[in-house]
């Protein structure tokens, strides 16, 4: 997946990895499609930037020493199906 600016990711480190849970994190630059630097919200909101992040697939990283990385959200059902289109309100013939 190419990394863009603005788009969405999850932070992990020994403290969320503790929690069982992630950091949402940005994109606020990209080195390569796997490198990036971050803002990362903690479980406050409060924001931390990152530099050199890498970007790991949905197993986590092959390297155990990585300390801190990035993988892409997974992908829910919700958003894999089309939305409906809006229905139109009846309107009223004429006569």
């Amino acid at each position: 997946m190419t990394s863009k600016i603005g788009e969405r990711l999850h932070f992990q480190n020994a403290d969320t990895l503790r929690r069982g849970q992630p950091f949402a994190a940005i994109v606020s630059y990209v080195h390569a499609d796997d490198l990036v630097n971050v803002a990362v919200f903690d479980v406050k909101g409060e924001s931390f930037g990152r530099v050199n992040v890498p970007i790991v697939g949905a197993d986590g990283p092959g390297d155990r020493r990585l300390l801190e990385y990035c993988q892409w959200p997974s992908v829910t059902a919700d958003e894999l199906e089309p939305a409906a289109p809006a229905k139109k309100p009846a309107g009223k013939s004429s006569g």
